[in-house]
């Protein structure tokens, strides 16, 4: 579903972040640029929507100029809000049969829950899921209090490393200290990365350190893997392999993937 004025219900969007709008014409050549733009046709041409933090930038106006060359304009313009990008996903308008969608997938995780559609529906010891009172439908995410307060070292034991579903979210969501809820839609955002370290512990457990290091684009994702711990505070013991645990991971991606299955759906099928 695309996230600009207008989009049709089979509108298709691509979004693209780049670091600074200088050389971007680089990455988007005159000749792919028209090619695109003779591939939609009829269908309703190309539009761009862009998103910055300094609106006065030169290279940025040359940026949307250099666009607009190529009979592709600007139908919208948006400010970074607090340093941050605001993912289209999060601005798309409300339609009632995307509701009415999310209602009825909603219903069906709640009914496999002790069988109600109440305001709150519990998918694992380490979350739950807060619904809107009315619609049914998921709003956020609630973090369940942390069941060892004791700090980094009570979760590192001798026959496994178990990451906290909240120390997680606080580095990877950016989850508040103090904070125990968080919107679905920014755990719905961060869900690749999620997925990308569930996969990449689980290959650390089933794979030993001689295929490892004879491997390079494995030990290159092992390295990446054993940085984000260590950007978290854990590590694993310097003598011996102990298995790596992310707590509740698994449930959480399982249960965001659910309450977003038909907008998944449609992007698989884009």
């Amino acid at each position: 579903h695309a996230w600009w004025p207008s989009a049709g219900p089979h509108s298709v969007g691509l979004l693209a972040v780049l670091p600074k709008p200088d050389n971007a014409q680089a990455f988007f050549h005159r000749s792919a640029l028209n090619a695109a733009r003779e591939a939609a046709g009829q269908s309703g041409g190309l539009r761009m929507v862009v998103t910055a933090e300094n609106w006065k930038n030169d290279a940025l106006h040359e940026l949307i100029e250099y666009f607009a060359d190529s009979h592709i304009p600007m139908v919208e313009q948006r400010r970074v809000f607090a340093g941050f990008l605001i993912h289209p996903a999060f601005c798309q308008p409300w339609h009632a049969r995307l509701a009415e969608k999310s209602k009825v997938g909603c219903a069906a995780i709640s009914g496999g829950v002790g069988g109600s559609t109440g305001a709150v529906s519990v998918h694992s010891e380490c979350f739950s899921i807060r619904r809107h009172e009315v619609t049914n439908v998921a709003q956020a995410v609630v973090i369940t209090k942390d069941p060892s307060p004791g700090g980094h070292h009570n979760h590192h034991h001798s026959s496994e490393l178990v990451i906290p579903l909240d120390h997680l979210l606080r580095f990877i969501c950016r989850l508040g200290r103090a904070d125990r809820e968080m919107p679905i839609g920014m755990v719905y955002a961060q869900l690749n990365r999620l997925r990308g370290l569930l996969l990449d512990g689980e290959m650390l457990n089933n794979t030993t350190d001689t295929a490892i290091h004879a491997d390079e684009a494995l030990a290159f994702r092992m390295k990446r893997l054993l940085d984000q711990l260590s950007s978290l505070g854990y590590s694993l013991p310097m003598q011996g392999r102990v298995p790596l645990r992310f707590q509740g991971l698994s449930e959480l991606v399982a249960a965001v993937e659910a309450e977003n299955s038909q907008l998944i759906e449609d992007g698989r099928h884009a």
